[in-house]
C-alpha cells in the first residue's frame, strides 16, 4: 500500500458508520483515517498543486483518480504537501478502477494566521524548499524558469504554494477563500500557457503583457498586476513577517511600509484597488499584532508570575515585562505619523523623525529611566533614517543624513 501526502488534512466525516464498508475510526490523536483495502474512507476532497503547466481536463481527471482511490489506499496526514508534476503522476488503470501512484515531492511547511480586511481570521499555509529557500519572492520570474524547464522541481513546488498563500493571506476573507484558491490556480494555469506561447514566438520578456485575470473576493486583477502587488507587499512588510514583539519603533517602520505601498499603488493601480490596498494594509498590521498577541499567550507562564507588579510609569507603555507596545493609543499614533508622512521632502521626513524621537523619549524614560534614555532614543532615530532610505532610497530619502 502507498501513503499519500497531502496539503489538507485528511479526516473522517463525522458520525460515518464503521460498519457499513469503512475504513475505522480515525486516529484520536490526530485525526488520520488508515484505510484497508477494499474499505472507503469518507474524507475531505484531495488537493493537488501541479507545479507544471497541465491542461485542466488532464488535471481535473487526475484528481478524479487520486479521490477515488481513497478508498483502495492507506491515507495519511503530514505537515508537509505534496506538489505534483506530470511526469510525477502514473494512472495505473482505467478511470472505473481509479487506481494511481504518486512519486511524492515532500515539502517543508509552516502555517500563519492572516486578519483579513473584513476581520476574520484563517490560516494560510507556506511551504520551503528542502534546501530551506522560502520562496516567497519573483514570482514572475519563477513562473518563466519553470515554462524555461529551469526551475528546480522542489523550488517550483514551493513558489506554487506560497503564490497562493501569499495572494489569499492579504486580499481573502476567511468565506472567499476556497473560491479565490480555485481562481488563482485557474489564473495560474493560464499564465503559464501565454508564458509558454511567449517563448515560443521569441518574446523579450515573456512576462510581460500578460492578459489573463483572475478575481479574488471580489475584485478583478491582472494576474501580473496581482502579482506585482503581492511583491510589493512582500518587500514593504518582509520586516515584520519572522517579527515577534513589536514595540514602538517597529509601529513606527509599519507607518512607513504602508507609507511606501500606498505611493506605489498610485502611480501603478486604478483607483478602486488603491482603495482594496489601503483595506489591505490595515489588515496586514492586524495580521501581525494578532501575531504577537498569539505568541504571548503561548508564553504567558513564563512571564505572568503571581507577585509581579510593572511600576506605575513602566505600565503605561508596557503591560507586560516583554517588550510588546501595549498602549494602542500611542502606538496608532507613532505609526500614523509615519504614514501620512511626505517622503517626497526629505524636510518633512527629518521633522517627523524628529517628533518621533520626541514621543519615544518618555517611553524609554518610563521603561528604564532617565540615565541612557536619550542615546537610545537618538539611536532609534537613526534607525528610522534607515529604514526610511532603505525603502525609499530611490526617491528623497538617499538625501537624507543618517548612520548607524
Amino acid at each position: 500500500m502507498n501513503t499519500i501526502y497531502t496539503n489538507m488534512d485528511w479526516e473522517a466525516t463525522p458520525n460515518y458508520n464503521p460498519a457499513n464498508s469503512t475504513a475505522g475510526e480515525p486516529d484520536p490523536e490526530t485525526g488520520i483515517v488508515k484505510c484497508q483495502p477494499g474499505k472507503t474512507a469518507r474524507t475531505d476532497e484531495l488537493e493537488i498543486n501541479f507545479c507544471g503547466n497541465l491542461p485542466e481536463e488532464q488535471a481535473e481527471k487526475i484528481r478524479g483518480y487520486a479521490n477515488a482511490a481513497k478508498g483502495t489506499r492507506l491515507l495519511a496526514a503530514t505537515a508537509s504537501d505534496i506538489a505534483a508534476a506530470p511526469s510525477d503522476i502514473t494512472a495505473l488503470s482505467s478511470e472505473s478502477t481509479s487506481a494511481i501512484t504518486f512519486k511524492r515531492i515532500v515539502l517543508d511547511a509552516y502555517d500563519k494566521t492572516a486578519v483579513a480586511s473584513d476581520g476574520s481570521t484563517f490560516s494560510v499555509r507556506y511551504a520551503y524548499s528542502k534546501d530551506g529557500k522560502e520562496c516567497r519572492n519573483n514570482y514572475l520570474s519563477g513562473m518563466k524558469g519553470v515554462a524555461a524547464g529551469t526551475a528546480r522541481t522542489l523550488e517550483d513546488a514551493a513558489y506554487t504554494i506560497n503564490l497562493k498563500a501569499d495572494i489569499t493571506s492579504y486580499f481573502s476573507t476567511a468565506s472567499s477563500r476556497k473560491a479565490d484558491e480555485h481562481a488563482i490556480f485557474q489564473a495560474y494555469q493560464s499564465a503559464m500557457k501565454e508564458i509558454e506561447q511567449n517563448m515560443a514566438n521569441g518574446k523579450a520578456d515573456p512576462t510581460s503583457g500578460l492578459k489573463t485575470t483572475v478575481t479574488v473576493n471580489g475584485t478583478e486583477w491582472n494576474f501580473a498586476e496581482l502579482l506585482n502587488t503581492v511583491e510589493k507587499l512582500n518587500k514593504s512588510f518582509e520586516y515584520f513577517d519572522t517579527k515577534g514583539n513589536l514595540d514602538y519603533t517597529d509601529y513606527a517602520k509599519m507607518g512607513v511600509s504602508k507609507a511606501d505601498v500606498k505611493n506605489w499603488a498610485k502611480e501603478n493601480l486604478s483607483e478602486d484597488k488603491q482603495k482594496v490596498v489601503a483595506d489591505t494594509l490595515n489588515a496586514r498590521v492586524e495580521t501581525f499584532i494578532q501575531r504577537e498577541r498569539e505568541d504571548l499567550e503561548a508564553f504567558r507562564h513564563i512571564w505572568d508570575k503571581p507577585g509581579v507588579v510593572m511600576p506605575e510609569e513602566k505600565a503605561k507603555y508596557y503591560e507586560t515585562p516583554v517588550l510588546s507596545a501595549t498602549n494602542k493609543e500611542v502606538h496608532e499614533r507613532i505609526m500614523k505619523l509615519f504614514e501620512e508622512t511626505d517622503y517626497d521632502s526629505p524636510a518633512t521626513v527629518s521633522r517627523t523623525v524628529n517628533r518621533f524621537k520626541d514621543m519615544f523619549l518618555p517611553i524609554m524614560i518610563a521603561f528604564g529611566g532617565s540615565q541612557g534614555a536619550s542615546g537610545v532614543a537618538d539611536n532609534a532615530a537613526k534607525k528610522m533614517y534607515k529604514y526610511i532610505a532603505d525603502l525609499f532610497g530611490g526617491n528623497s530619502a538617499h538625501r537624507l543624513n543618517y548612520s548607524v
